[in-house]
């Protein structure tokens, strides 16, 4: 089975994917495809940012599918499949056409701001504020995220704790 995961940023996308790979699954992300092209020209970067404008950029110059294109590529090598970090409408309905279902995953923003204090993925995480940290949501990259997680085919509340998120993908997912 090949699944997608939308949500906004520290919602649990990451933790999803590890649950799934428990299962047998190859996580495949979208940001992995721009670390990439970024390695590729001797960049060494991990910052949320510049993996936003990246993404929009080429977004914007070959089609808002091209990301998914990519993921799609390297999904064909593998039987289950989640990709990871579903970002506009065009990858959404890419990932749907080749026969990706879509998990969209709900969370408290104050739960979100707590979860990417604590895990620091970025380092600009642990110096942001509540209001900054809401306020990327609006970023162009970011824009069409809540729309996607409603049309989702599942729909996850990620809330609890990470048993119960693990309770929800079984229960969900018929794992």
């Amino acid at each position: 089975m090949k699944y997608g995961v939308v949500g906004k940023i520290s919602s649990g996308k990451d933790k999803v994917c590890e649950l799934l790979e428990s299962f047998g699954y190859k996580t495949l992300k979208y940001s992995d495809v721009l670390k990439e092209i970024l390695n590729s020209l001797g960049i060494k970067l991990d910052n949320r940012v510049v993996f936003q404008k990246l993404g929009s950029s080429l977004r914007n110059l070959f089609g808002s599918e091209v990301l998914s294109i990519a993921i799609i590529n390297q999904s064909s090598n593998y039987n289950n499949v989640i990709a990871n970090g579903i970002r506009s409408k065009g990858e959404f309905t890419c990932l749907k056409k080749a026969g990706f279902k879509i998990i969209g995953l709900l969370c408290d923003d104050d739960k979100r701001f707590e979860r990417a204090r604590v895990r620091k993925r970025f380092k600009e995480d642990k110096e942001l504020t509540k209001e900054e940290f809401i306020k990327a949501d609006e970023d162009p990259a970011e824009r069409e995220v809540s729309k996607l997680i409603n049309d989702s085919d599942i729909i996850i509340s990620n809330n609890g704790t990470i048993k119960d998120l693990k309770e929800s993908l079984i229960k969900e997912l018929s794992l």
